[in-house]
């Protein structure tokens, strides 16, 4: 289906029950992206080893979550959740950037005192094939779930790669 809006044609797809749920995305990639049987067969394509692993996961939710990381690694480029508002122009803060992570807000009362604050989901940047993605999937490989905690589990691990060379204690070399 299409729809014209003031200055904009969007194609959009129309099915099933429930809460509606709207998925943006820009080139390369296609709506189509967002199906299983295409989410599937762009894993199986391009990260087979990982494709046991995505098929495993016992949510929808993970699978996106978990896809929307391989897809950055794949292709690169700007993710952001429906939950964040952008107030202004986000080109100045990934000008020069090879990979953007944004931190979760403190909630107050929690014991994080000494541990980094939690990785977003929400707003990811990056360049094509940057080297953190690779910890990640190695993460996601050991069983890790796709979330904000393997995100900032696999940040320390890979910053502590990149100041001393080595991988850490417990990640693959």
């Amino acid at each position: 289906m299409r729809a014209q809006l003031p200055g904009l044609l969007m194609a959009y797809t129309d099915q099933g029950e429930g809460r509606p749920l709207l998925l943006l995305h820009g080139y390369p990639l296609s709506r189509r992206l967002w199906q299983p049987q295409d989410s599937l067969a762009f894993v199986a394509q391009h990260y087979p080893a990982f494709l046991p692993a995505y098929q495993a996961f016992g949510h929808a939710a993970q699978r996106v979550q978990a896809l929307r990381m391989l897809l950055l690694h794949h292709w690169g480029g700007l993710c952001v959740g429906l939950e964040v508002e952008c107030l202004r122009n986000v080109e100045p803060l990934l000008e020069g950037s090879r990979l953007v992570l944004a931190a979760e807000p403190q909630a107050p009362g929690l014991p994080l005192e000494g541990l980094p604050p939690p990785i977003s989901t929400a707003f990811i940047a990056s360049e094509p094939g940057h080297p953190f993605w690779a910890t990640v999937l190695a993460g996601l490989l050991r069983g890790g779930d796709a979330t904000s905690t393997l995100l900032t589990r696999n940040l320390a691990q890979w910053a502590g790669q990149q100041h001393t060379g080595k991988p850490q204690a417990g990640q693959p070399g």
